[in-house]
């Protein structure tokens, strides 16, 4: 089985780098949802998650459900097709969110039978964990959440889902650096305006670097409240859906909150600073653009 798995990843590999890395349009190019986020982010979080359960509840985890959620990690991002629309004057990219998904359920569940070695079982599990990725804004709670977690959904699913989304609960530090990429993703009017002065950075007048910056600074501000959404969910939206035995191994690995918080307000604070000492270079070059 290890083999299978590794020539599904190879393809899911390969279609994430052909045409979200390498394509030779820069808008196509992302810079958080590419193979670094699938196959180092997302698996290793989903890899601590299932050793922590099996490690304190026995029997909730076997290698063939494993297996088949492993491969739902591997494509659960195949497919990103957007739209560049605008926002009130700005360029921003627009993710299919809900259609997406499906699209990237579809090509996994083909290329996991092309493969073989799977039964109809592990394929099931592999579609529904990528559909469990599914976002959608809670307006009530004011919190992203996943509206296809509902009683009944897998163990194996809850998961990938959270190793997915619960970026910051998960892995404390990091999630600064996850989250100033997806700014850099979808935020393509700082992309535009760098790209028509082949990001000769002395060319882009003055008023736009510090609007850009202040964009940069107000997104990392909302970072914070997005930790403390994602926190609360683990208690209130994640546990009622899994097994009691397993509550408590799930909270021990969603510890980096905290973590993840001070990495946030460290950059957040440094971004103010460099934006009011004017060091727009320093700031766009650590949100990604090589200026």
């Amino acid at each position: 089985m290890a083999k299978n798995l590794d020539d599904v990843a190879e393809i899911m590999r390969k279609c994430i780098v052909e045409h979200y890395e390498v394509s030779l349009d820069p808008y196509c190019v992302l810079p958080y949802h590419r193979a670094s986020h699938t196959f180092k982010d997302v698996l290793s979080r989903f890899k601590c998650l299932v050793e922590a359960v099996r490690a304190e509840a026995y029997g909730f985890l076997p290698d063939d459900e494993v297996e088949g959620a492993t491969a739902g990690v591997y494509g659960h991002d195949a497919d990103q097709t957007f739209e560049m629309v605008e926002v009130n004057g700005l360029l921003m990219r627009k993710r299919f969110s809900g259609l997406i998904e499906p699209a990237s359920a579809m090509f996994l569940a083909r290329s996991m039978r092309k493969v073989g070695g799977f039964n109809h079982k592990q394929i099931d599990i592999a579609v529904e964990g990528v559909m469990a990725t599914v976002p959608a804004w809670d307006g009530q709670r004011m919190r992203l959440t996943q509206p296809n977690l509902k009683p009944g959904v897998r163990l194996t699913s809850v998961l990938l889902a959270l190793a997915d989304i619960g970026a910051g609960v998960i892995s404390g530090a990091p999630f600064a650096n996850e989250g100033r990429m997806v700014f850099t993703e979808d935020h393509l009017y700082v992309l535009k305006a760098f790209l028509a002065v082949d990001y000769d950075i002395d060319r882009v007048r003055t008023e736009d670097l510090t609007s850009f910056s202040t964009a940069i600074i107000n997104y990392l501000g909302g970072q914070v409240s997005f930790l403390q959404g994602q926190a609360d969910r683990v208690e209130e939206e994640i546990s009622p859906l899994v097994p009691k035995e397993t509550v408590e191994p799930i909270r021990q690995v969603c510890t980096g909150t905290a973590a993840a918080r001070k990495s946030t307000e460290d950059l957040y604070a440094w971004a103010k600073q460099m934006r009011d000492n004017e060091d727009y270079a320093n700031l766009f070059r650590i949100m990604g653009y090589p200026v």
